[in-house]
């Protein structure tokens, strides 16, 4: 009972972050999870000392859909990178062209 009351808030505490921060604000997380618990686990008669969030597992399913993402978005930062790389040429490729026609 304990620990399906544990994973239960756990997953509803989860869903509100997203992936990006789940490993970032672990603190967070075990804090807000800790005042859940408390209120819920004191109804039977339990006290809870304190929470600590480590090594946080998600399933595999979740860490593959977040490694895409993650994928995708340095995809596009590349893109966005080259792009801006080919601007910079043309600008300069142009105001060259405009010089040697100054100085013709």
């Amino acid at each position: 009972m304990m620990r399906a009351t544990i994973d239960e808030q756990l997953r509803a505490m989860i869903v509100t972050f997203t992936h990006k921060n789940i490993f970032a604000k672990r603190e967070e997380i075990g804090q807000a999870i800790e005042v859940r618990l408390r209120e819920k686990l004191s109804t039977f008669g339990f006290t809870l000392d304190s929470i600590q969030v480590r090594d946080v597992k998600l399933e595999n399913t979740v860490m593959s859909a977040m490694n895409k993402i993650i994928e995708t978005e340095k995809f596009k930062e590349a893109a966005f990178n080259e792009a801006e790389a080919k601007k910079i040429m043309q600008v300069k490729e142009a105001e060259a062209e405009k010089e040697s026609k100054i100085l013709l």
